[in-house]
């Protein structure tokens, strides 16, 4: 006869759905005086919940692995792959409330079509020229030593130092994002901690007059060894008045105290002043060597989401398409972009805006122009043409940014044909340029408008 379980262990066992996890908080509103749409109902910036699918058969009968059943008439009648979030489990009218999560899977799967790297972002003014490739999950050993306490007198980059991945996220806020009301809590919450900085900068200062020691060791001595071995935190005394002095000079002419307070407080690192702002004689507020992943996090604030957002995980775009039939190619099969006419106006006029793979990218070096010509028919879906997408970064706001290049003909994304290789030592330079011509005028060039449309063909040409 079986054991009888305890009322917790049959109600996890007839469980249908154990637990949901946390739904991330939704995208802050943009702080402007400024007129700005916004709509409750637009796709957002990111998904804030788990996306949910079940077997056709569980889903013909409602069965989703909740509470209780989902009417057909919302899930398997209004798509034939039907994908939902679930935004309450359980409402004050026993109802389960959720929405379809197609808007999210859809574009996660038109953008692994196109076997993209995240890259690092950078700052706003070389974004427009910037396309070298640096992937966020790159590792620096030149951060190293700042990930471990270097401050300014400390060469950023040591022997031996193991490569690390920079900071994106940080325990205390960004400064410069913080309206008055904020900064003015976050100054009250940090008054508290008084006694602990100050405990914090004599362990600071010690470790200071420690490595001077030391170093005036060496220079007697002549080895480090030796020095070091016999100079430790121990043998320098600690006095209390040369430490309130040291202070006193520190807030005079700060130097060790702006690194003394990142490190304590942890917050991102700021945006700094130029000498336009400051003027070329006054004194710059240095914070030390940056730890941060990317300088761009420093004008625009550390990203809501991972530097990747999930998306891709990827870390290069040195890949080679390998044709069934011609081989490698040499560039990589274009995507079909729509032409949309952006609202941010331009020098120019009103810039073209470039949709790719379910993303909107703003091309700078494009305007759109209201020249209508009645002879131009219009095209089912809108204007589009061929396109390369170079990179894709994720903004601070965790907004996903494309670079969106115009296919020239010769990089149309048509197959690279390539006359036959003939073996042995009488061939000749005449025969392969005449076979070269002769493949390229009577050899077909498919073009594929995305990878899965080459994977189809790749798969179809088979025996």
């Amino acid at each position: 006869m079986a054991t009888r379980l305890s009322p917790a262990a049959n109600l996890l066992r007839k469980s249908r759905l154990f637990s949901l996890p946390t739904n991330l908080p939704p995208p802050a509103r943009p702080l402007t005086a400024e007129p700005s749409s916004w709509s409750e109902t637009a796709t957002q910036v990111y998904p804030t919940h788990q996306a949910i699918v079940t077997p056709s058969a569980a889903a013909a009968r409602g069965d989703w692995g909740l509470k209780r059943p989902l009417p057909a008439k919302s899930t398997i009648e209004r798509s034939s792959n039907p994908i939902v979030r679930i935004n309450s489990l359980d409402t004050l009218e026993h109802i389960t409330d959720f929405d379809s999560a197609a808007d999210h899977t859809r574009t996660l799967e038109k953008f692994l079509e196109l076997e993209l790297a995240i890259s690092r972002p950078k700052s706003k003014g070389r974004q427009r020229h910037y396309t070298d490739h640096v992937s966020v999950f790159e590792e620096d050993a030149a951060l190293a030593n700042c990930l471990v306490g270097g401050d300014r007198n400390t060469p950023s980059t040591m022997a031996g130092s193991p490569a690390v991945s920079g900071r994106y996220r940080f325990n205390g806020p960004w400064i410069a994002g913080l309206s008055e009301a904020e900064f003015n809590e976050y100054l009250k919450q940090v008054s508290k901690r008084k006694d602990e900085f100050l405990n914090f900068l004599r362990k600071r200062y010690h470790a200071q007059i420690t490595a001077q020691k030391r170093q005036s060791d060496i220079a007697q001595n002549g080895t480090p060894s030796e020095a070091e071995a016999s100079t430790t935190n121990n043998d320098v005394p600690f006095s209390e008045d040369a430490f309130q002095e040291w202070l006193r000079m520190e807030r005079m002419h700060p130097r060790e105290l702006p690194v003394a307070m990142k490190q304590f407080l942890d917050f991102a690192p700021p945006m700094m002043p130029g000498s336009s702002i400051t003027g070329k004689g006054s004194f710059k507020w240095d914070t030390g060597p940056s730890n941060v992943s990317t300088p761009a996090y420093a004008y625009d604030g550390p990203p809501q989401t991972h530097p990747s957002a999930g998306l891709s995980y990827l870390r290069t775009n040195s890949r080679i398409l390998n044709h069934p039939s011609l081989g490698p190619q040499k560039d990589k099969p274009t995507v079909a972009a729509r032409n949309f006419r952006s609202t941010r106006p331009g020098p120019g006029g009103p810039r073209v805006a470039t949709g790719v793979a379910g993303f909107i990218a703003d091309d700078s070096n494009m305007r759109y122009t209201d020249n209508y010509s009645p002879a131009l028919e219009e095209m089912y879906g809108g204007p589009k043409m061929a396109s390369h997408v170079q990179r894709a970064w994720i903004a601070s706001d965790g907004r996903v940014s494309l670079k969106v290049a115009a296919a020239t003909s010769s990089s149309s994304g048509d197959a690279d044909n390539r006359p036959a290789y003939t073996r042995g030592k009488n061939r000749q330079m005449g025969s392969f340029t005449s076979g070269l011509k002769e493949t390229a005028r009577s050899t077909s060039r498919p073009s594929y408008l995305s990878t899965r449309s080459y994977a189809d063909e790749l798969l179809n040409s088979r025996p």
